[in-house]
């Protein structure tokens, strides 16, 4: 559309509206029935203003918000590619997807407002382009406030009220593709709304309760030689007596105090509590029954579960919310942008936790070991923390170490690494090189070397065939050989990380070592690799 449907609210006459005076449950009934009909404006203004009065709903809807807003966002490339598109057909998707979402301004808050579709049955985001120019990107997706919409009663079609009066002689028509539209069948708020009129009831009811039996009985007994004439102006002065409890009474007069034990109010608080419990099961899929952070039993075992609810219930909104940013959103600007193409990218809402975080700080440090280096930016803002780089420390001197076994030419062609990823200095890289692969020895066999052994005999014969091929000095012999060794080479970059993830399984002390030699022996081959071929050309022939 060239001009947004919603901007602002023009009509602001809700401010001065309070749907709560006069709110009785036949009332409550009549607008369930409306909104049954497709008229949501009555019913959705009384949502407004009872999820900011009603204490339990709105401890619910924080809650349940504050459990979404720790959740991070992230776009992907499928991970199983249909047949005929390519991964550089996948990697443009997620890039363009990525730069788009990253242009929202008020991305969060968009995904809020879906997640408030759980209370309130529907919430409508309208996609606006920077300066409404539909050549610019799009900038804000702009909630929409639910009174403005109703229903077609013929066709169920949204219409959109701008008076937000429910006259369908007024409103418009949408067009469904230019929104995103989260519908929920069974929406929180027509228990939270029962429960919130049952206990306005009880509220008013015990308020009179206590206003005529909160206050004990006090009961002035005369003196039995009072004279009748004085009984008038002695009954005076004991009103006052025991109104403000100071004051004097006549010789022979006592005061008697009523206690109604079991006039406290109670049936009202337990009433009350059972509706602020209805409404949290009915909030939390039936996982929680009461808000308490702790029962007293345990410990804190009560909120820690709390809290585990609640991120259990994020996550599963998170899920569906994404769906229908996917279809609703993705799925549009990538036929559009990549026409003729299938869907090979995806918007996601995901949980950062701290599993996350570790397993994320493992893979970084496993990918340094082998010689590569991640963007300290990138990591810092996925753990939360400012990342500096370390400064590199100083060169190991070159001298063979005490101890060390002398070089064998007809060792593997494996070189240790520096702690830094550096290779050793050549003078006692060879002496090294033994030392490093006798303690990997000893590694792997206090992992229990025979876990590794389909590993190693999937590896062997190829690493041989290596080794043999780095000696070989005839530039027609070498091609020959390595196109030879290439189907086994491709077998081996299939099967090796299944193979390596079948054998680790519950392996962790085996795969940190697994991982350190392949990332040593990763690196060093190819170091060795490239030095050995540097081989002088001859006049007229390309130098490898």
């Amino acid at each position: 559309m060239s001009t947004p449907l919603h901007i602002a609210e023009i009509n602001r006459a809700r401010d001065y509206y309070n749907p709560m005076i006069g709110l009785t449950m036949p009332r409550l009934v009549r607008l369930f029935d409306e909104a049954e009909r497709g008229r949501y404006d009555e019913l959705q203004k009384l949502n407004r203003v009872a999820e900011k009065r009603h204490p339990t709903l709105r401890a619910l809807k924080s809650r349940r918000l504050s459990a979404l807003k720790e959740l991070d966002w992230s776009v992907k490339a499928v991970a199983e590619l249909p047949r005929g598109a390519t991964a550089a057909q996948a990697d443009a998707q997620a890039l363009f997807l990525q730069e788009t979402y990253a242009q929202i301004e008020n991305l969060p808050q968009a995904a809020e407002f879906l997640a408030l579709a759980t209370f309130r049955g529907f919430a409508h985001l309208e996609p606006r382009h920077r300066d409404d120019d539909p050549s610019q990107p799009i900038t804000r997706l702009v909630p929409v406030p639910q009174w403005h919409w109703g229903r077609d009663p013929a066709t169920w079609q949204w219409r959109y009220d701008p008076a937000a009066r429910g006259d369908s002689t007024t409103s418009v028509v949408i067009e469904p593709a230019d929104f995103i539209i989260r519908e929920i069948d069974d929406p929180l708020c027509e228990i939270a709304l029962t429960c919130l009129v049952r206990r306005l009831l009880a509220t008013r009811d015990w308020s009179a309760f206590m206003a005529d039996y909160g206050i004990p009985s006090i009961f002035a007994m005369l003196g039995e030689n009072t004279p009748l004439d004085k009984v008038k102006e002695w009954l005076e002065v004991m009103k006052e007596v025991t109104g403000n409890s100071r004051g004097a009474l006549p010789p022979g007069s006592s005061v008697e105090t009523l206690e109604l034990s079991k006039l406290d109010g109670a049936q009202f608080l337990n009433f009350i509590n059972q509706q602020d419990q209805e409404l949290v099961l009915a909030g939390t899929g039936g996982m929680l029954t009461m808000l308490t952070a702790n029962t007293g039993l345990g410990g804190d075992s009560q909120s820690g579960a709390h809290e585990d609810t609640f991120d259990a219930i994020a996550l599963a909104e998170a899920r569906e919310i994404s769906a229908i940013f996917q279809a609703q959103f993705d799925a549009r600007l990538l036929a559009r942008d990549f026409p003729g193409q299938p869907v090979l990218a995806y918007f996601e809402l995901v949980a950062e936790d701290e599993e996350d975080v570790s397993a994320l700080a493992d893979r970084v440090a496993k990918l340094y070991t082998a010689g590569l280096e991640a963007d300290p930016g990138e990591i810092g803002e996925k753990v939360g923390l400012t990342l500096t780089r370390k400064a590199a420390p100083a060169a190991v001197p070159g001298a063979p170490m005490p101890g060390d076994p002398a070089p064998d030419p007809a060792a593997d062609p494996l070189k240790n690494r520096i702690s830094d990823g550096r290779p050793l200095p050549a003078a006692i890289s060879a002496g090294n090189e033994a030392r490093f692969l006798s303690g990997s020895e000893r590694q792997l066999a206090a992992a229990d070397l025979a876990t590794l052994a389909p590993v190693i005999a999937l590896v062997k014969p190829v690493r041989a065939e290596l080794a043999r091929l780095a000696e070989v000095t005839d530039d027609a012999e070498f091609t020959a050989g390595l196109d030879a060794l290439r189907p086994a080479l491709n077998r081996l970059q299939t099967a090796l990380p299944e193979l390596e993830k079948e054998v680790l399984t519950g392996r962790p002390d085996l795969e940190e070592a697994f991982s350190d030699i392949i990332g040593t022996a990763y690196r060093s081959g190819l170091e060795e690799a490239a030095a050995s071929r540097k081989i002088p050309a001859k006049k007229g022939a390309k130098t490898r």
